[in-house]
């Protein structure tokens, strides 16, 4: 009776001491639940970015390329340049892509101006298709401010905020969750302000047509036009220093 109720005993301290340490691995594993919810939400939230901004991209290439045979670069960088050639469809003069002569596109700023390409001829232009939102752009912002610092009466810089309602809408983005808000001209102002400067043209793409006529693909796509109208650089993804420097001093004249 005795070894029993000894046995009966020492099986409960057992008993508790399991219980104890079970009830110690629930607060544990509570508490680090608490710690990484914040991770597990922040990462859900880059991922719903990533796959709002990777329909957009793909609303673009397919969508707005009508079935072109060109080829679109896959990985945002300085490499990404694939996006250069020319589709097979496309005249052999005229296309926002590299070698060709740029579309003569009339851009309405922000203030109501209206600056059309073939009017800007003699000068150098940087047409620069942005999101305020996209991180990359705060950093390709003061890139182009310094590569033409010095320049002011030889190249136009041009910004088209394309994170609009209609491009969203027409990617089928409107009102999605993680899908950063259509910008509007203050937000796209008080950006350049920081990341620009302030003699640049400021455009928003209200009606979709800019990223429409030139074959935008990425957030963060750069042009430079020359003196005569040609596309000398297409960066498809976050131009670099060497890339915008070598297509802002290649124009050797008439």
């Amino acid at each position: 009776m005795a070894d029993c109720c000894g046995g009966s005993t020492a099986g409960s301290h057992r008993s508790n001491r399991r219980k104890g340490g079970s009830e110690r691995k629930k607060v544990e594993g509570a508490r680090g639940t608490d710690r990484t919810r914040p991770t597990v939400i922040a990462g859900l939230l880059c991922c719903l970015l990533l796959v709002g901004v990777l329909a957009l991209t793909g609303f673009f290439s397919a969508g707005f390329q009508g079935g072109s045979t060109g080829t679109l670069p896959t990985v945002i960088g300085d490499q990404a340049r694939t996006g250069n050639a020319v589709p097979a469809a496309e005249s052999p003069k005229v296309g926002p892509f590299q070698g060709m002569k740029a579309p003569d596109t009339a851009f309405v700023t922000i203030d109501g101006k209206t600056l059309r390409l073939s009017e800007l001829r003699g000068r150098f232009v940087v047409v620069w298709f942005m999101a305020v939102w996209c991180p990359s752009c705060a950093v390709v912002g003061p890139l182009i401010k310094d590569a033409v610092r010095a320049r002011a009466d030889e190249v136009v810089v041009i910004v088209v905020d394309l994170w609009t309602p209609s491009v969203l809408r027409l990617a089928g983005l409107e009102g999605r969750p993680g899908v950063p808000p259509p910008e509007d001209a203050g937000v796209l102002s008080s950006f350049i302000s920081q990341w620009g400067d302030k003699g640049w043209y400021l455009v928003l793409d209200e009606t979709g047509e800019l990223t429409k006529s030139w074959r935008i693909a990425y957030v963060d796509t750069t042009f430079v036009i020359d003196p005569e109208g040609n596309v000398k650089l297409r960066s498809d993804g976050p131009v670099t220093p060497p890339q915008l420097s070598a297509a802002l001093s290649s124009f050797a004249g008439p």
